[in-house]
């Protein structure tokens, strides 16, 4: 489970957000792993209101069945690397500072949810405009303190993450801005997360 703040051209789209996902690594004798890395990102801390436009003065949007509607926005992604991690520190093969890195894959957009009172603007493909869909690759990178105790009982992670990746808006128009999107963005994470291990013998 982890938390992290965007950079870059995406905190002026997203604020701080969460996240919630697994590793899988596979530890070698020469202190190496080889680990695959998911993670499910959400949040509400929206900075961007692509539904402006058809906001009112209180913020509302008339729905399908003419009542007002506030449409509540929130962030949804995924990430996925694929990283290569090194022991930094202790001679013990279960615990000490770890690093890892590796190119990955992010996805994320502006998830509008309007469950009670469907708005006619933002059916069928409509609501794709708004969504700001986008996706790329780049890489990320973490350091942190891994431990496993002897009786594997009690083993658990903490680490500092960062990543960078170039994205691009899959919609390639933005309906509420009347323009089109298709500029390559620099999107990064900068965040901490941490960890419960469930350790497997291969011996």
């Amino acid at each position: 489970y982890g938390l992290q703040s965007p950079v870059g051209a995406l905190s002026d789209r997203y604020g701080i957000n969460f996240d919630l996902g697994a590793r899988i690594n596979y530890f070698t004798r020469a202190r190496l792993s080889l680990c695959l890395h998911y993670q499910f990102l959400f949040g509400s801390n929206i900075k961007e209101d692509v539904l402006a436009p058809l906001r009112g003065e209180n913020g509302s949007i008339v729905s399908t069945n003419l009542q007002a509607s506030f449409p509540i926005l929130k962030m949804r992604g995924h990430i996925i690397n694929m990283m290569l991690g090194k022991w930094l520190t202790s001679d013990v093969a279960t615990r000490g500072i770890w690093f890892q890195a590796g190119p990955g894959f992010v996805q994320h957009k502006i998830n509008i949810q309007d469950d009670a009172a469907p708005i006619p603007q933002l059916s069928g493909d409509l609501r794709k405009g708004y969504d700001r869909l986008s996706n790329g690759l780049g890489a990320a990178a973490s350091i942190g303190y891994l431990f496993v105790s002897d009786n594997r009982q009690i083993n658990f992670y903490a680490a500092v993450n960062a990543g960078l990746y170039v994205t691009v808006n899959r919609r390639g128009y933005n309906i509420d801005l009347l323009q089109i999107d298709d500029q390559q963005k620099t999107d990064g994470f900068f965040g901490f997360s941490i960890g419960w291990i469930i350790p497997i013998s291969m011996n």
